[in-house]
């Protein structure tokens, strides 16, 4: 069953469509919208391979021919400052000095979409582009918002995410068809924001997966398209009230993230992003029972179905003191202060600032695997 759900900020509107086998749509949805003429298609070796030739014949046999592309590779180390020098290049070389009518198409993950709007956002100061997210982390999470960016090095540490910009697409196509094609691993990957937006907004989401986890990690369509909908809906909600993260509003999607960001960049991206979001997530309930905010029992049921899904729950290949320093950098940081999103239930989080290094250190050297 098709679903569209329609995200409108101060800066555009435009729609997710979410639906099974709806890929073959590309072409008509990208016409409708009347924003290319040509398309320049960025993504990574392998999904470039799956679906790379369906979509540039469907784009062909809806009469947009000039279509070039840049492939990557994937992973968040190679969302950096040399590959984006690359892939502008090449855009560069598509346009051939003749300013073409052109939109940038992301046909991949988080670590493509991420890029690709980058790309796009800073092409001849904004070119449109549109988002085909292939994993469940981009189609619930980074294909929707318009946070774009690339992780920068620097003294040794990478900084992720430090170098962006806020640029929405002009269409979201989510076809929940191609999610089959992932390994459990990165479905997992993906789950865990969805758990996410469960305990920041939506008990009956977290309950949902908690009953269902079998039919999600089995693939069965009408669950995943019920925590893409849902997980979109909430993103969409939240991003409308508060586009740029000027409010204190927006800032709740980065529940689990602090922590989560720093074993990415403390440990050098060998863990996964949605891995590392869910140790935060159960770090970050702890620090809040630490602060009297959780009751401890709603900080178990958090950790008992992240434990459940078959997330990590434990930290390895950091060191607290490196965990501590990494944080430092974070973009949610003010004036030297920290600030974390705290659960203080199911469903509901708050936004504190100047926790104790004491309270977050405690409770990371619990967490450490020796």
């Amino acid at each position: 069953m098709l679903k569209t759900i329609v995200l409108k900020t101060n800066s555009s509107c435009y729609k997710i469509v979410i639906g099974s086998n709806i890929i073959h749509g590309l072409a008509s949805n990208i016409k409708q919208l009347n924003i290319a003429e040509s398309i320049f298609i960025i993504s990574s070796p392998k999904i470039f391979g799956l679906y790379g030739k369906t979509i540039v014949s469907g784009l062909k046999h809806s009469c947009i021919n000039d279509v070039g592309v840049g492939i990557f590779p994937d992973g968040e180390n190679n969302k950096s400052w040399s590959n984006y020098e690359e892939l502008l290049g090449r855009v560069l070389d598509f346009d051939n000095g003749k300013k073409k009518k052109m939109t940038i198409l992301a046909l991949g993950g988080g670590v493509v979409g991420d890029m690709a709007g980058f790309v796009a956002s800073t092409y001849r100061r904004g070119v449109p582009f549109v988002q085909i997210p292939t994993t469940m982390l981009s189609a619930v999470d980074s294909s929707i918002g318009g946070k774009t960016g690339i992780d920068f090095k620097r003294k040794g540490k990478i900084i992720k995410n430090i170098v962006g910009s806020f640029y929405q697409p002009s269409l979201v196509l989510t076809d929940i068809s191609l999610q089959k094609t992932l390994p459990k691993k990165e479905l997992l990957n993906g789950l865990s924001e969805v758990i996410k937006y469960g305990i920041i907004k939506d008990v009956e989401l977290f309950q949902f997966v908690d009953k269902s986890l079998k039919l999600i990690l089995g693939y069965v369509p009408s669950a995943l398209e019920y925590i893409i909908d849902k997980s979109c809906a909430i993103k969409r909600d939240i991003v409308q009230l508060d586009e740029k993260e000027t409010k204190n509003i927006r800032a709740i999607l980065n529940y689990g993230h602090t922590i989560g960001h720093a074993i990415e960049g403390a440990g050098n991206f060998k863990t996964n992003h949605g891995e590392a979001v869910a140790i935060g997530m159960v770090c970050e309930a702890e620090i809040a029972v630490k602060l009297g905010l959780l009751p401890k029992n709603k900080c178990s049921q958090i950790e008992r179905l992240i434990s459940k899904a078959g997330l990590p729950v434990k930290i390895e290949g950091c060191s607290v003191n490196s965990l501590m320093e990494t944080m430092k950098y974070d973009k949610k940081f003010q004036k030297g202060q920290n600030k974390f999103i705290l659960p203080v239930d199911i469903g509901k989080v708050t936004v504190k600032t100047g926790i104790p290094e004491q309270i977050i250190h405690s409770v990371l050297q619990t967490r450490i695997v020796k």
